[in-house]
């Protein structure tokens, strides 16, 4: 992944969801920033991540449009502590 597309990301992980990028975090934001351009281009899903993983994606998308909007995320699917664990390498 193009080190351009990891500061953005990084930026918007640290601007909205205030965390840290470390080495771990960043390794996970490559292979899933892979699966959704594989995903979207493609219409394919790498082998390398799971859907619980692409479904973090999601919810944080969502969370990440409510924030935006000025709403007030529900963390129902505790969409928080997923991303914490996704950044992590902890599993579920």
């Amino acid at each position: 992944m193009a080190t351009k597309t990891l500061k953005k990301i990084a930026f918007i992980l640290n601007e909205y969801f205030l965390k840290n990028i470390d080495d771990t975090a960043r390794k996970n934001i490559q292979k899933i920033s892979k699966t959704r351009n594989r995903l979207i281009h493609f219409g394919k899903k790498t082998e390398q991540i799971d859907y619980k993983e692409m479904e973090v994606f999601i919810r944080l998308t969502e969370q990440l449009i409510a924030i935006i909007l000025e709403l007030s995320p529900s963390n129902i699917f505790n969409s928080f502590e997923a991303l914490d664990n996704f950044l992590t390498c902890k599993k579920k």
